[in-house]
């Protein structure tokens, strides 16, 4: 039948031939679309969808650092990400009702690059990574070192407000940002009974 009705296509002249088989053409991209739209439009997005890109302003953030390592045993534990999901789910609980941002900072203190990106990836999606370089890794330095030492230990939860002001001719001022540590919960132990404190944050001054 197809064939039969191909050839009756070839004897018409060409100027029909091109309108029936665009009048064709256009028929089926329109039931295409009846019948696989509202499939599309209800499948799940990605995690990666779901992150609202929004540019730093002035304001009060609540920073979520993760620190960990795919060298590290106690960072593999099946159950990781999952109390990692539980405290940001907490703490942007919190966030909302303090008028705050949330950030979600992902630090591997590993040498190699590579393997700290494909562990951080593991554990969720975050605002920020920074992997590679082992304890000299700048974040790492920054969020366990140096500006705010404390224990070299993974895997660990960081939790810092950030007060970003505004400067004189608009924008924010890099220089005037001020950090202060709020929590820091090292081991798996430590985690776990913080998720079922409720991930309590002690009072801002």
């Amino acid at each position: 039948m197809i064939e039969d009705s191909i050839l009756a296509l070839r004897r018409w002249p060409s100027s029909v031939r091109w309108i029936a088989v665009s009048s064709l053409v256009a028929i089926s991209t329109f039931a295409a679309g009846r019948l696989l739209g509202p499939r599309l439009r209800s499948a799940p997005s990605s995690s990666a969808d779901q992150t609202i890109q929004v540019a730093p302003r002035s304001g009060t953030q609540l920073l979520l650092v993760y620190v960990g390592s795919s060298r590290c045993g106690a960072c593999r534990a099946p159950e990781l990400p999952g109390y990692l999901s539980a405290i940001e789910r907490q703490l942007r609980s919190k966030a909302r009702s303090d008028s705050m941002s949330i950030v979600k900072i992902g630090v591997a203190s590993e040498l190699s690059a590579q393997a700290g990106v494909q562990h951080l990836s593991a554990m969720g999606v975050f605002d920020e990574v920074a992997a590679g370089q082992g304890v000299l890794n700048h974040a790492n330095s920054h969020f366990v070192a140096l500006r705010h030492p404390g224990l070299q230990a993974t895997p660990q939860v960081i939790v810092l407000k950030r007060t970003i002001p505004e400067a004189p001719t608009g924008g924010i001022d890099q220089a005037g940002v001020q950090e202060q540590v709020l929590v820091r919960k090292v081991g798996l132990r430590e985690l776990e009974l913080w998720i079922s404190q409720g991930t309590p944050l002690p009072a801002t001054r």
